[in-house]
């Protein structure tokens, strides 16, 4: 699709949601949109699956286990809610996959004129870029775009339908904060993960119609700053700038890790130094904020100059050896 502000959606279309607007009832196998959201809702949940998504690594984890353990593990890179800056932050919470929607479309949230398009007209022709960052312009190709409907629990309690993991066509954009909330993958990535998630559910409907599955996958989204991945730290930018201590996340990451169990001594943590720790993690803390500020500031220029490149993203990370942490 265009680019952020001229991809502008209905906000009730993020939910993606086929007859969501004017059917609701449809979507889910329960009678009516209210029995699906109830607090009180019994569900029995897949035991196959599972999905986890760490925000702002910007990474959707599938886990297929069998007997109770993992038996199968897929990754994808996705794109995620704006946040602060945009008030459009995908929640960190727990959830579930309720339906696959073989077939979702877009809307225009204002008018357009230079588009000759008007407010909730369909958007039917993308504005993005190549794999090379070239302009392009071509159909939507909606014949290939899938959805995963999903339930998430609001600190409420409610569980709200409104976010969606989907199909983009700006496939720039992922790697980043940029949807309204819904969890972004590309083209190809989005056909895999449909197909992967809940294979035996079967269409009851319409070829159109969401396809709900009799047991819902439950998804799990994160906010880990710091990762622990084999020998490395990989740190990330807060993007929902919620103030978290780097090191203090440090300490728990590496804590809960298997790589502790490689060191010897009574306090294992101790054989780090903290203090080069600080300084570069506050040092990479800049980068981030430097790095995220460009993004913003690029993805709101009128296309096509908003192009966001891969090495403006991965400058939202910082990785380093464990080794290299520890007191020489």
């Amino acid at each position: 699709m265009e680019g952020m502000h001229r991809r502008d959606f209905l906000k009730k279309s993020s939910l993606l949601t086929l007859g969501l607007l004017a059917a609701p009832e449809k979507l889910f196998s329960s009678s009516s949109l209210d029995d699906a959201i109830s607090l009180n809702e019994a569900v029995s949940l897949s035991e196959d699956q599972k999905i986890v998504v760490n925000l702002p690594g910007y990474e959707l984890k599938l886990f297929n286990y069998q007997d109770g353990k993992i038996a199968r593990e897929y990754k994808f890179t996705v794109g995620v809610g704006k946040g602060r800056y945009w008030r459009h932050p995908t929640p960190i919470t727990t959830g579930r996959v309720v339906d696959k929607r073989p077939w979702i479309h877009f809307f225009f949230e204002n008018d357009k004129p230079e588009r000759g398009a008007k407010i909730g007209d369909v958007i039917t022709e993308t504005w993005t870029f190549d794999g090379q960052g070239n302009p392009v312009k071509y159909p939507m190709p909606y014949e290939k775009m899938r959805g995963l409907g999903t339930l998430m629990r609001m600190p409420s309690g409610y569980m709200n339908p409104g976010f969606v993991i989907h199909s983009t066509t700006d496939e720039f954009t992922l790697g980043a904060a940029t949807s309204n909330g819904c969890i972004r993958l590309g083209m190809e990535d989005m056909l895999k993960l449909y197909e992967l998630v809940a294979p035996d559910a079967k269409q009851k409907g319409g070829p159109k119609q969401p396809i709900p599955l009799k047991y819902p996958v439950p998804i799990q989204t994160l906010y880990e700053l710091v990762e622990i991945k084999d020998s490395r730290v990989v740190i990330h930018r807060d993007i929902y700038d919620k103030g978290i201590d780097y090191v203090d996340e440090f300490k728990k990451q590496l804590a809960a890790s298997d790589w502790l169990k490689e060191l010897t001594g009574d306090d294992a943590l101790s054989m780090f130094d903290y203090d080069l720790i600080k300084k570069e993690f506050a040092g990479a803390q800049e980068q981030f904020k430097e790095a995220h500020r460009d993004i913003l500031l690029k993805l709101f220029k009128p296309f096509p100059d908003n192009y966001i490149s891969p090495e403006m993203r991965q400058k939202l990370h910082k990785a380093y050896s464990i080794a290299d942490l520890m007191r020489k």
